[in-house]
């Protein structure tokens, strides 16, 4: 992938026209400009062609591969969950296993060809496991709760798993405020909007509303299990090389209630024989002062007896999380003088390799991939060098340099690969993508300006693939939810987030921009911890954008922004502060912070917004105020589409679509039933998406699609419906 260096401009080039817009739902502003340019072949059906690989599992001996795709079925609107059984030679030909089917948390049985998987919905009934010689499947445990993890220790003999089970089934707060028959005494520390509109709302505290426990047994003997008494909730266990221990990570019951309780863990270590348990590394809670330390880990080094701990000190609610300090110590005791070396790492992976280094699945500058720690610093590892984008679930054999991965980049749809061996390149095992691969054809680069206060920031850059045509482009800039999430070089990484049809912008004549504001993971501490939340990630947002004009990429007139999530807030904020955007479209995001504060639990108040704006709503108003994007609307000229779930912040968004009514902008406000902060139903994903890409072809461009989607409910009626709203709106 290009990068490409763009200066700040002295002036914008150009800036959009006064908007005098009246009306009910709101529509567009200019008139038609006839249909887009360039390549149209990836449209919002290719979405839903796509099959995303989510697990894969490598036998001992590197000879057989297990792996599970999802794809949605756009006719049952449900998602497909298939596991395959594959070898790794070259013209290997995967087989789907019907008896698999819906199978998760996969893993060969060491020493055998049988594979052990939860079965039973999502969640997790028990552990079967099926035998790849007789294609016969038998069931592993007895239990009556579910089972919701669970790992096979290395002599393939021995199972550990934790099963989860509600301690208090009392009916919940959503059944009771509509059922109820008198009043009831709540407590405002852990109640919120969503006890009231999600009837599948998670409570305050959800390690405490459940039963989790601890077993270890034998494969084969279901019913013979034994539980462990950890002092805790159980958040992983991992099984000594010589399987005769467990490390536990835990969260002790005396930890203090809050919103990130669940973090604060702790490391221990079970004899499985005895099924007694003692504590290594143990969390301490922030005190007069000092701050916070949880730890993590566990992950066993090879024929040793040794563990990799990682140890997080709480300085910042959102940073402290990616930035651990890590270290190989022995699990009889922690011991004294211990070292920490310090790493960022987003949602990483661990794989120790005895020598006292680590190979770690990380995310590095906005790109998966797998790396080599030792205490002197973090390289790539050799296992993907050559191909470029991300990689991502790593499984590996006996031999570490044997391994089968996942790789996908913006332009190339996810693959299976394997590497077989040191110094060989990695190869290509899968084609599940291929036709997906022919349609979706863009340019995507990196790119880098300077942000209104120096600092260096970075971003993607998508655009239509159009040889000889280098813009200005219609532009649409997208505000990654998170802060931190990063939006990683992927194939339509934020599209099960939120379906905003990115790819399908570029295949349409639109360019894309997606600013890495800081905020943003994987770029270091310095750049992950803005001084002010609502200053320098707006300006990261509204300084690329004018860059993009002044080196002639985008047209400022043909300017749109959406986002998602925390992307709604920020993505507003830049909308009031450079009123210069056509259209815009944002969804589940918070329109006025002082709603959002008086709506939430108390507890998220406290551990969350009071810590992330420097003071409560009560003791800083003004401060809520400034960062509510509602009460700043009066110079926007866009027109809004406005979106949310019904089951998670519609009424939020309220105050977007009445703001925009209020000052005559064309807006639609649509709330998705059944839906909560990311819709997970196929024909909701696609009706959003392509509500979104007809809603900036038609405002950016003045193009309306005359064909309706080749399935789902959109009728010729409906459509037709839908541009007669936007013209009448347009006119106003």
């Amino acid at each position: 992938m290009n990068t490409l260096t763009v200066r700040p401009p002295n002036s914008l080039h150009g800036q959009a026209r006064h908007l005098a817009l009246g009306g009910l739902l709101l529509s567009a502003v200019w008139g038609a400009q006839g249909a887009p340019a360039g390549q149209e072949s990836f449209s919002v059906e290719d979405y839903f062609r796509i099959r995303r690989v989510t697990e894969l599992s490598l036998s001992s001996t590197a000879s057989r591969l297990a792996f599970a795709v999802e794809s949605p079925v756009l006719t049952e609107n449900r998602v497909d969950h298939a596991v395959y059984l594959s070898g790794l030679e070259r013209n290997a030909q995967p087989t789907a296993v019907p008896q698999l089917a819906g199978g998760h948390d996969l893993a060969w049985i060491p020493g055998s060809d049988r594979l052990a998987f939860i079965s039973g919905g999502p969640g997790g009934a028990g552990v079967s496991i099926y035998d790849a010689k007789t294609k016969t499947t038998e069931r592993a445990t007895a239990s009556s709760d579910p089972i919701i993890r669970f790992h096979l220790a290395p002599d393939g003999l021995h199972i550990a798993y934790e099963t989860a089970a509600r301690a208090n089934p009392a009916t919940p707060l959503y059944q009771r405020f509509r059922d109820g028959g008198g009043g009831i005494l709540v407590d405002s520390d852990t109640v919120g909007i969503h006890d009231f509109i999600n009837p599948n709302a998670v409570p305050a505290n959800p390690l405490r509303a459940v039963d989790r426990r601890l077993w270890i047994g034998l494969i084969g003997h279901p019913g013979a299990e034994q539980a462990v008494a950890v002092p805790g909730a159980v958040t992983e266990f991992l099984w000594s090389p010589d399987s005769t221990r467990l490390s536990v990570t835990y969260v002790a019951d005396d930890t203090p209630a809050s919103t990130v309780r669940s973090s604060r863990t702790s490391v221990g270590v079970v004899d499985a024989a005895s099924s007694r348990f003692r504590p290594l590394w143990q969390a301490q809670g922030p005190a007069g002062g000092r701050p916070g330390v949880w730890y993590a880990g566990g992950e066993w080094t090879p024929k040793e007896n040794q563990i990799l701990v990682r140890r997080f000190i709480q300085q910042d609610l959102w940073v402290s999380p990616e930035f651990p300090e890590w270290t190989v110590r022995s699990a009889s005791a922690p011991g004294d003088g211990v070292v920490w070396h310090s790493e960022e790492t987003y949602h990483a992976r661990y794989f120790p390799l005895g020598d006292g280094s680590v190979l770690v699945e990380n995310t590095v500058r906005a790109r998966s991939s797998l790396f080599l720690w030792t205490p002197q610093g973090s390289t790539p590892a050799k296992v993907v060098a050559g191909l470029g984008g991300s990689s991502s679930l790593f499984a590996f054999g006996a031999d570490p340099e044997c391994a089968v991965f996942v790789n996908e980049s913006m332009t190339r749809p996810p693959e299976i690969f394997v590497r077989w061996g040191a110094g060989q390149p990695a190869r290509q095992l899968t084609h599940l993508n291929a036709g997906v691969a022919r349609t979706a054809v863009l340019q995507a680069s990196e790119i880098n300006w300077t942000s209104t206060d120096g600092t260096v920031a970075t971003g993607w850059l998508m655009v239509p693939n159009q040889p000889g045509h280098h813009g200005p482009w219609p532009l649409v800039t997208m505000v990654h939810g998170g802060p931190q999430f990063p939006f990683t070089d992927a194939f339509a990484p934020y599209f099960y987030y939120w379906p905003f049809p990115l790819d399908a912008y570029a295949a349409h004549g639109m360019a894309v921009f997606v600013p890495h504001y800081r905020g943003t993971a994987s770029f270091g501490r310095k750049y992950q911890s803005p001084i002010d939340d609502g200053g320098e990630p707006v300006e990261d947002v509204i300084s690329g954008v004018k860059n993009l004009i002044a080196t002639g990429v985008a047209d400022p007139q043909r300017l749109g922004i959406s986002g998602q999530s925390r992307g709604a807030l920020l993505g507003p904020l830049a909308l009031t502060r450079l009123p210069i955007f056509k259209a815009s479209s944002f969804a589940e995001g918070t329109s006025n912070q002082v709603v959002n504060y008086e709506l939430l639990d108390g507890l998220s108040d406290r551990d969350v917004h009071d810590v992330e704006d420097g003071a409560s709503l009560y003791a800083s108003p003004q401060r809520y105020l400034d960062l509510s994007p509602d009460l700043h609307f009066d110079h926007v000229r866009s027109a809004n589409l406005f979106e949310a779930g019904a089951w998670s912040q519609a009424v939020e968004m309220l105050g977007f679509a009445k703001v925009s009514r209020h000052f005559g902008l064309p807006t639609e406000l649509v709330i998705y039933p059944r839906t909560a902060h990311n819709p997970n139903s196929p024909l909701i994903q696609r009706e959003s998406a392509q509500r979104n890409l007809d809603w900036f072809l038609f405002w950016l461009q003045g193009y309306e699609r005359t064909v309706p989607a080749s399935a789902g409910g959109e009728t010729s009626a409906s459509l037709a419906a839908q541009y007669a709203r936007w013209r009448a709106l347009r006119q106003e």
